[in-house]
């Protein structure tokens, strides 16, 4: 029914709400259906999931929701705040551009690392900042959480047959293995639960965008408080199914830094497979088969994946250039990166950091100086332990050039000559069939450095 001052508006439909998009402006009204367990029938609820809603996006996108608005009958039709009766509830909203949207820029290429690095800064603060529900991750409540989603969808044993809807069951039933862990280490927060790729906008100038996120799940508290490995992996399952899996990665690898949630790689992939399970369904009960069974396939592939990463540790001297060179290799294959920059530089704490990035299959870079043989043993250990191989990519250059370096991080020649000379005194270069030298004062060649570390970086599904 027309709703004056909306009359020119382009109209969507969801699963539960009608949208009237305007030039600057969004209408959004739930539809009066029943859904499962969700039912709208009543005017009283939707109101209460009209204001919900509100609620939510003023947490992750501050200033966009304008208010929740009555819709009143008139003798000309409806009107939105009208002195009529109330019929119904609505959210308006500023209208934000579509181009904006990441699953928009990733169809145009113009997604970036920058952009995926900005997102991971934000969902990590975001976490940071998020009230802990703790109740929604113990053990029983996982527990039912992966029950649920193994029963309730469809689809995978016509795909796979006993034996794959058996690996997705392993698969999933980790979660519940590792949900007291992560219940103790306080990664169970309320959450936004519905961080698909078409509700994260990146507003602004894109070399410093603004990120924000419409639509934290509401209706659906157990997804939205939840452990936040669930919330990443929606976004990395969007991500990888419409073809940027490099970028999901990448998203992964830098919320898990900004948060030291190493942790998290115990059970990212799991939860990756659980969100595709979820989406899986929702697009199946919608009638997409073919969208269903894209997600399937990813969960089932992240069920029954035989990968093994490395341990690279990127070494050297003070001021060779060993970041500089980590960022290059990280962003080139989406690695994580476990560095004495966030974390002291105590190689037993670095390493311990690594593993679980390491069990889950990755290839984790460690930036750290590796100054002694037996620190350099103790990586090798480490990574034995993994059951992954080791490797040093160790940086070096001229003396001059390394003072010089230092020199301009200091301030001053004279500090810098005593932080070098005080290093070198403590330092020996690692040698052996497991090194690569780099002198990082000349051009330094990252396709030589891959060659060295050839099929060590695995590409996930």
């Amino acid at each position: 029914m027309r709703i004056a001052g909306w009359e020119g508006a382009e109209r969507r439909e969801t699963r539960f709400s009608t949208v009237l998009l305007g030039r600057d402006r969004v209408l959004k009204r739930r539809k009066p259906v029943v859904f499962g367990s969700l039912n709208f029938t009543r005017l009283q609820d939707r109101e209460a999931s009209c204001r919900g809603e509100a609620q939510r996006n003023r947490r992750t996108a501050p200033g966009v929701t304008l208010g929740v608005r009555r819709i009143t009958a008139s003798s000309d039709g409806l009107q939105v705040d009208g002195p009529g009766p109330v019929v119904d509830y609505a959210v308006e909203m500023r209208r934000l551009p579509d181009a904006r949207q990441l699953l928009s820029l990733q169809q145009s290429g113009a997604l970036t690392v920058h952009g995926i690095d900005r997102v991971a800064h934000w969902l990590a603060r975001f976490h940071g900042s998020a009230p802990r529900r703790d109740r929604y991750g113990s053990t029983a409540a996982v527990r039912r959480l992966v029950e649920e989603s193994l029963r309730e969808t469809p689809g995978l044993d016509v795909l796979f047959g006993p034996a794959g809807v058996q690996a997705v069951r392993e698969h999933q039933c980790g979660l519940i293995d590792r949900a007291q862990e992560r219940l103790a280490s306080g990664r169970v927060c309320d959450g936004h639960g519905g961080l698909r790729a078409d509700h994260v906008y990146l507003l602004g100038r894109l070399d410093d965008p603004e990120v924000i996120a419409i639509d934290g799940v509401q209706l659906s508290t157990r997804y939205r408080c939840a452990d936040v490995a669930s919330d990443v992996a929606l976004l990395a399952v969007d991500l990888t199914v419409c073809g940027a899996p490099g970028l999901s990665e990448r998203l992964v690898a830098r919320w898990v830094a900004e948060t030291a949630d190493w942790g998290a790689y115990d059970v990212v992939d799991r939860y990756m497979g659980a969100r595709a399970l979820g989406r899986a369904r929702v697009r199946a009960l919608l009638g997409e088969t073919e969208a269903s069974q894209v997600r399937l396939r990813l969960a089932h592939a992240l069920a029954v994946a035989q990968r093994q990463g490395a341990l690279v540790a990127v070494c050297g001297p003070i001021a060779s250039g060993k970041s500089t060179l980590v960022e290059r290799l990280a962003t080139r294959r989406s690695l994580p990166v476990v560095s004495a920059g966030v974390a002291p530089e105590v190689c037993e704490t670095l390493l311990m950091a690594a593993q679980p990035a390491l069990r889950s299959g990755r290839t984790v870079l460690i930036d750290a100086s590796f100054r002694s043989e037996a620190q350099r043993q103790l990586a090798r250990a480490a990574a034995a332990s993994a059951g992954v191989p080791c490797r040093f990519v160790c940086c070096t250059a001229p003396a001059a050039e390394l003072a010089a370096r230092l020199a301009r991080r200091t301030g001053g020649v004279s500090d810098a000559g005593r932080l070098l000379e005080d290093f070198l005194r403590s330092y020996t270069a690692p040698t052996g069939d497991d090194v690569f030298t780099v002198d990082t004062s000349r051009v330094v060649d990252l396709a030589a450095i891959d060659a060295f570390v050839c099929g060590l970086a695995p590409t996930l599904p």
